[in-house]
């Protein structure tokens, strides 16, 4: 509430300087000229005021509006507000901006459009969220070292190509399902397993120049019919 002292705005009145008492029912209660008043904030003033600042008044129909902060004692940050939607046209010019750190917030969705967009971390690159999706025509990752860990990995892609100088996996159990597997190595294939089992439904052929079978205790060779030479 207002006291009796009250400064009341005159309708023509110039800008005045006040100081911030408190933020009181969506407006501002000052102090100016040794009394008191309440003040709303105008449109174009986007940095809130706080308790102690020095601010220019304006009279307005019969009301004060709060122009502008000209001082604040305390370094507090500085709160913006913006209560509608805000567009910054500069299709023609630039935009440069230089901090120490940047923390962006927002409620829904973020979105960033152009022709190019370069994201340069000398550091540490850090992307958190429940769910990750990159839609691209054309993709490239080029990375030193590559670690990916996580419960699941899918993979879906109509065609892959890897080039590998040495590739190294360590698997407790492997499944694989193909509808046709071609492998073609120019130098050794080497097995080593304690037991290995191979199911064929129709026909098993070894097509070699030499072929060497070896057991060191039991060779079976069993079937219906059997052809040797």
């Amino acid at each position: 509430m207002i006291d009796s002292n009250t400064l009341e705005p005159m309708s023509s009145q110039l800008a005045r300087e006040a100081v911030v008492i408190h933020e009181q029912d969506g407006g501002y209660e000052l102090q100016l000229d040794g009394q008191r008043c309440r003040a709303d904030l105008a449109l174009s003033c986007m940095i809130l005021p706080e308790r102690g600042d020095r601010v220019a008044i304006m009279s307005c129909d019969r009301k004060w509006i709060i122009l502008a902060i000209v001082s604040r004692p305390q370094q507090s940050p500085l709160r913006l507000n913006l209560k509608r939607d805000v567009e910054i046209d500069m299709s023609q010019q630039k935009f440069h901006m230089k901090t120490q750190s940047l923390k962006v917030k927002a409620h829904q969705d973020v979105e960033i459009q152009g022709n190019g967009i370069h994201l340069v971390a000398h550091q540490q690159l850090k992307a958190s969220a429940n769910t990750l999706d990159w839609l691209a025509k054309v993709g490239q990752w080029s990375v030193s070292q590559l670690n990916i860990r996580g419960q699941q990995l899918d993979l879906n892609y109509k065609r892959a190509h890897f080039v590998h100088e040495l590739a190294q996996s360590f698997i407790r159990r492997s499944i694989q399902t193909m509808s046709h597997s071609f492998r073609k190595i120019k130098g050794s294939d080497i097995i080593e397993a304690d037991n290995c089992i191979t199911k064929v439904k129709k026909i098993h052929q070894v097509h070699s120049k030499h072929s060497v079978q070896k057991a060191e205790e039991d060779m079976k060779i069993d079937g219906k019919r059997v052809h040797l030479g």
